[in-house]
C-alpha cells in the first residue's frame, strides 16, 4: 500500500458492495447475478437477438437498446426534457448495444484513459448500459433510479445501467442503512468490513482483481452490490481506529 494514504475515519454508507460479500465468496453469487431483470437467460452478451433491441436516437443517428431498456430510458428522456428543457440523447456510435465486433474495436482502439470491459463482459453488450452525450447529471443523480438506471462508476459520470425495475423510497432508505466501509490498515493491507464480515487483501493487485469482478457482477444485474472505491482513493487508518471499526462491525480483532 503507497505510503501516502493518511488515516481518517471512514466509517460511510454506499463506500463498498451491499450485503456481506467477503472476497472468498464472491464468484459463489455469478450463477445469482450474470442476468439482469429485464434479460432473457437464453442472450448473449454481444449477440443479442434483432427482435430483443430497438433504436433510439443518439447523438448521430440513432443506437439501439434492448427493449425494457430503451422504453425506460425515453421515458426518463422526457421527464428530463420537461424538467431541464434538454433532450438526452445516447452517445454515437457506441453508446448503446454493442455488438462483439464494436466490443473489439474498442479495445483495440481506445479512447482516453477509461477502463474496457473485455469481450462478452459489458454491460453494453445485453443493451442495458447507456452513455449519454448530452447528459444532465445533476437531474440524473437526483431522478434515474426512479427509471431503474444507477451510475456505475463514479469516474464515468455518462454510463448508466438499467436494473430492471424503477427505484423506490423505501428500497433506497434501505440501502442507504447498510453499512460498509474500505480501507487500509497500518500494514498495508485493503480490508473490506461489513457486519459480522472482514474480508483482508495483502496486495493492491489482489484487491483491485476483486473490484474487477464485483464490477463485473454488477454490469450483469448486480443490483444489490455497490461499488467498491479504487485503490487510489482507499484511505488509511490507525490501529486504534481499525479496532473501533472492528467492534463496530462485530468482527474479531
Amino acid at each position: 500500500m503507497s505510503q501516502h494514504i493518511k488515516p481518517s475515519p471512514v466509517v460511510s454508507r454506499r463506500t463498498a458492495i451491499a450485503g456481506t460479500i467477503a472476497a472468498i465468496a464472491a464468484f459463489a453469487f455469478v450463477d445469482q447475478l450474470t442476468s439482469s431483470p429485464a434479460l432473457a437467460s437464453d442472450w448473449v452478451n454481444g449477440q443479442m437477438p434483432a427482435s430483443a433491441l430497438t433504436t433510439v436516437p443518439g447523438s448521430s443517428g440513432t443506437q439501439r437498446l434492448e427493449r425494457s431498456t430503451a422504453a425506460a430510458w425515453l421515458a426518463m428522456v422526457e421527464a428530463c426534457r420537461q424538467a431541464t428543457g434538454t433532450t438526452m440523447v445516447v452517445t454515437s456510435p457506441d453508446g448503446g448495444y454493442r455488438d462483439l465486433a464494436m466490443q473489439q474495436n474498442l479495445i483495440d482502439n481506445p479512447e482516453g484513459d477509461v477502463d474496457i470491459a473485455g469481450i462478452g463482459r459489458s454491460s453494453h453488450g445485453f443493451g442495458t448500459a447507456v452513455d449519454i452525450w448530452n447528459r444532465q447529471y445533476g437531474w440524473l443523480t437526483t431522478n434515474a433510479v426512479n427509471y431503474g438506471f444507477t451510475q456505475s462508476w463514479d469516474s464515468e459520470p455518462w454510463h448508466w445501467q438499467f436494473n430492471g425495475a424503477a427505484g423506490n423510497e423505501a428500497s433506497a432508505k434501505k440501502e442507504e442503512e447498510i453499512m460498509e466501509v474500505v480501507f487500509a490498515a497500518p500494514n498495508g493491507s485493503v480490508i473490506h468490513m461489513a457486519p459480522g464480515v472482514r474480508s483482508t487483501f495483502s496486495s493492491q493487485g489482489e484487491y483491485e482483481t476483486f473490484r474487477g469482478e464485483i464490477n463485473f457482477l454488477r454490469e450483469r444485474g448486480g443490483t444489490n452490490m455497490m461499488q467498491l472505491p479504487a485503490i487510489g482513493t482507499v484511505v488509511g487508518v490507525s490501529w486504534d481506529t481499525y479496532k473501533r471499526l472492528c467492534r463496530y462491525f462485530g468482527v474479531a480483532e
